[in-house]
């Protein structure tokens, strides 16, 4: 899935996310993996709008 960015920053990432996820059906959108990349600071304020854990990779090993 593609999210079109207005930015780089951890809230336009988690705006974005959020606004995709709201347009899945549940059972396609369960658990997302991220690298630990700082665009994802703000991964609590993504989980409890979405109501979707996130997981993060460990480090140096994103294709996890």
């Amino acid at each position: 899935m593609l999210v079109k960015l207005n930015g780089k920053d951890s809230e336009s990432v988690v705006k974005a996310l959020i606004k995709s996820a709201s347009k899945l059906p549940q059972e396609l959108y369960k658990s997302p993996t991220w690298d630990r990349g700082t665009e994802m600071h703000a991964h609590k304020q993504f989980t409890m709008a979405s109501d979707i854990q996130v997981y993060f990779c460990d480090p140096r090993s994103p294709w996890q």
